[in-house]
């Protein structure tokens, strides 16, 4: 039997912000018996483990994702979205590892012939940050080595153009966030911009001609962020979950990495 439609999510910190309002509306549009394959996070590392506070979660490159996706039946339709590249950046990591790291994602994207949509890093943002809202932005969400402020926005520079190069290869549409998106926090979507900022990346897959963002109550979103990925270790204590998350009896199912 083949899945009407599959949407592979990967990212970070945005998505996962906005993963209620994304759920809630990919829920209303998709057809039933749709899959909805996620890899995101606070910190996310595209390339290998990473920790935000008690929390670690694979890189999204290395995680179950892949193995499970291959091993689903052929979908009819599979869109995906590849986002909050820079992190990794903020890690200390250089450009060409993590270049090569979104390429493996697209290429593997390619395999099921998905249409692909990159979101670009928030350059006209970050270029007017000063080293001093660096060093505190980096502190409180980035621990490791700080790198000098000049260095970062040269790689994250280095990794924007190579975002549009590989986009340009594997024919995926991009999209360029803009400044006002963002308030003093220059990486998260400010929540006012939240709805017409997904609209806009939502928009290359096709699927509808306008999507249902609305505003989703807390108890409901609380709810969201509280499944459970198949693999994550909790004060290093290793902890798996099995997946879907959520099962096709409740409309479209869920596989959370």
């Amino acid at each position: 039997m083949s899945i009407p439609v599959r949407c592979v999510l990967l990212g970070a910190s945005n998505v996962t912000i906005g993963f209620p309002l994304i759920m809630e509306a990919l829920r209303k549009v998709l057809p039933d018996g749709s899959e909805v394959f996620a890899a995101h996070g606070h910190g996310r590392s595209y390339l290998r483990w990473s920790s935000v506070l008690h929390r670690s979660l694979p890189g999204i490159v290395e995680c179950q994702l892949w193995e499970d996706l291959d091993n689903r039946p052929a979908a009819e339709k599979t869109v995906a979205l590849i986002t909050d590249v820079g992190n990794d950046i903020l890690y200390g990591e250089s450009s060409e590892p993590l270049l090569a790291s979104v390429r493996e994602c697209l290429r593997r994207l390619q395999r099921h012939e998905a249409k692909t949509v990159c979101v670009r890093l928030p350059i006209s943002r970050v270029s007017r940050l000063t080293a001093r809202s660096y060093w505190i932005v980096k502190n409180l969400f980035f621990p490791g080595p700080t790198r000098p402020w000049s260095d970062v926005l040269d790689t994250a520079k280095s990794v924007d153009a190579g975002l549009l190069r590989l986009s340009a290869e594997f024919q995926a549409a991009t999209v360029e966030p803009p400044a006002e998106w963002y308030g003093l926090d220059p990486i998260h979507i400010q929540k006012s911009q939240r709805p017409d900022a997904w609209q806009r990346i939502f928009d290359h897959w096709g699927l509808v001609e306008r999507w249902p963002f609305a505003p989703v109550p807390q108890h409901t979103s609380i709810r969201w962020w509280r499944l459970r990925p198949h693999e994550r270790r909790i004060f290093r204590t290793s902890q798996a979950h099995p997946q879907p998350v959520l099962a096709q009896r409740e409309g479209v199912s869920l596989w959370l990495y």
